[in-house]
C-alpha cells in the first residue's frame, strides 16, 4: 500500500444495515469484503462515471483500473467476478497530486448512488460529504505523508503483517 495514498472503498448502504457501524473490522476487510456481491450491484450510471474520474485506463483481466497520469496520482479500482458482477470499489486519492477535486468527485458519485465509504486503512465508515470526507482524510497517513514522510512510513511498515507460511505453522 502506498503511503501517500488515502484510500476508501465504496459500499451500499444496503450491505452496513440502517444503523451502520463505525467501523468494518480490518481482518474482515483485508479478507476482502466483496460488498456488491452481497448486496445490489452499482448504478450504470455511477459506474460510467467513475470510469470517466481519471484519464488513463491500464485494466487487466477481470479489473478495472483507472490511474491518473502522474506516477504517484490516484488510481482507481474496480473488480469483478467471472460472471462480470462487480465485488469491489475501491479509490485511492494520492495527497501527493493536489487533486481534490478527484476526492470530491468519487464521494459526490458515491453519495448518488446511495453508498458509504469506508478507510481501507482503519476500517472507519465515512459519509461520502465533503465536510466527513475532507475530515478523515486530515487525520490519514496520506496527509501525514505530505508534511513528514518518514513519519507516515514508519507508521504504515508498523501496520504490515506477515503472512504465515506452511513451514511456520509446522513449527508450532
Amino acid at each position: 500500500m502506498a503511503a501517500f495514498r488515502f484510500k476508501l472503498e465504496m459500499v451500499p448502504r444496503s450491505f452496513l444495515g440502517e444503523k451502520p457501524m463505525e467501523a468494518i473490522n480490518m481482518e474482515l476487510l483485508q479478507e476482502g469484503i466483496e460488498p456488491w456481491t452481497a448486496a445490489r450491484q452499482p448504478s450504470q450510471r455511477s459506474i460510467d462515471r467513475l470510469q470517466k474520474l481519471l484519464p488513463k485506463n491500464t485494466s487487466w483481466g477481470k479489473t478495472e483500473e483507472f490511474v491518473s497520469n502522474s506516477e504517484w496520482g490516484s488510481k482507481l479500482r474496480i473488480w469483478h467476478h467471472d460472471d462480470g458482477l462487480i465485488s469491489n470499489i475501491e479509490f485511492g486519492y494520492s495527497a501527493l497530486s493536489g487533486d481534490w477535486h478527484l476526492m470530491q468527485a468519487f464521494a459526490s458519485i458515491a453519495q448518488a448512488d446511495n453508498c458509504l465509504l469506508v478507510d481501507c486503512t482503519t476500517g472507519a465508515i465515512v459519509e461520502p460529504n465533503e465536510e466527513q470526507v475532507k475530515a478523515h482524510f486530515t487525520t490519514s497517513n496520506a496527509a501525514l505523508f505530505v508534511v513528514d514522510p518518514n513519519e507516515a512510513m514508519r507508521r504504515a511498515s508498523a501496520n504490515i503483517r506477515m503472512p504465515k507460511f506452511v513451514e511456520d505453522e509446522e513449527k508450532e
